[in-house]
């Protein structure tokens, strides 16, 4: 019997304030997606940390590229001026490579977490 709404809940539900509903196998409300992750959609879920991170890692290696190539094409003939192209380049790459590795580090830890039959609740 949930404590919250005085319904009878299987075994394993958890009550979500924010949907205010009893949700089997309940991990966590999403605020971003604005639903209840649990059992029937953590797969899916960690699927889309994956494929919000793999782009975002993707981009970070390109513009790291993109700096590589200039640097080659054209060196800078003195420091002053290797500093100011890589502040053109480095500031996303780094916004990149931090948001990509954060959902991908979260992907793999949901990951985890499940297939021991865990959640984060």
């Amino acid at each position: 019997m949930c404590k919250v709404c005085t319904e009878l809940r299987p075994r394993g539900s958890h009550h979500c304030r924010t949907c205010d509903a009893c949700v089997a196998g309940f991990d966590h409300h999403c605020v971003v997606l604005g639903l209840c992750i649990a059992r029937n959609n953590v797969r899916t879920f960690v699927g889309l940390l994956l494929a919000a991170a793999l782009p975002l890692l993707a981009m970070c290696h390109v513009t790291l590229a993109c700096l590589a190539v200039e640097l080659r094409l054209q060196p800078p003939s003195d420091p002053g001026a290797a500093a100011a192209l890589a502040l053109r380049y480095l500031p996303a790459a780094t916004l990149f490579g931090l948001l990509g590795g954060v959902l991908g580090a979260s992907s793999l830890a949901y990951g985890v977490l499940h297939s021991l039959g865990h959640t984060c609740h």
